[in-house]
């Protein structure tokens, strides 16, 4: 993203990607050709970076958790196919798709939107299970490989039936990076699930809280 040709689509796709990284910045600078903020693209693409820019900070409950997994209990924020399907080839093939934390899997747009039908197609494989897409709650039968289309303003991330995600409640302050006071709780159906949400004051191990946030199908 330093040289070449300046790219709607492209940088806004990279975002999208960044959103579902450990770290997401976006490195701009001050040279005109090669500044990313938002605005400095076409209005569609500034408003969906936006949103995804929002969406990350909607996350901190999601990320702040699993942050402290992989602090406390080893378990990375991202981990390729295989290190939970060793056993299937499937898991290996997919070289670009990885859980993203307990709940999710992420697959990057990396190819560009069909000109007539203004979707980007990418290959997953789903594991075995029920799987939901997060953006449009679409359901996927599991185990098996197949083509996804993803419109602009999404991309292939998948729940886990009865996956949980906590989200920050956007009618606090958005600039604030704490813990929030109130949250919504998505939950995806299909199985019971239990998720256990870790919370501090950012300042001291010993001002902490674990929730277990729980639901029956």
């Amino acid at each position: 993203m330093l040289l070449g040709c300046k790219d709607d689509e492209l940088i806004t796709r990279w975002l999208q990607f960044g959103v579902f990284s450990p770290i997401m910045r976006l490195h701009s600078s001050c040279n005109m050709f090669s500044g990313k903020e938002p605005w400095n693209y076409d209005e569609v693409s500034c408003r969906i970076m936006i949103e995804y820019l929002q969406l990350r900070h909607r996350m901190i409950p999601y990320l702040y958790t699993m942050n402290y997994y992989a602090s406390e209990k080893c378990i990375p924020l991202v981990r390729p196919m295989y290190y939970l399907h060793p056993e299937e080839q499937n898991a290996y093939d997919m070289k670009n798709e990885y859980y993203f934390g307990t709940e999710m899997i992420v697959c990057p747009v990396t190819h560009k939107m069909n000109g007539i039908i203004r979707r980007a197609s990418e290959t997953v494989w789903i594991p075995e299970g029920y799987w939901y897409n997060f953006f449009n709650g679409r359901g996927y039968r599991g185990n098996r490989k197949l083509k996804v289309y993803s419109n602009y303003r999404e991309m292939p991330v998948f729940v886990k039936a009865g996956g949980i995600i906590p989200l920050k409640d956007m009618k606090q302050n958005i600039n604030s990076t704490d813990n929030p006071a109130d949250m919504e709780i998505e939950v995806f159906p299909g199985n019971s699930n239990t998720f256990v949400l870790y919370e501090d004051d950012d300042r001291k191990e010993s001002k902490s809280a674990m929730t277990e946030l729980e639901w029956d199908w």
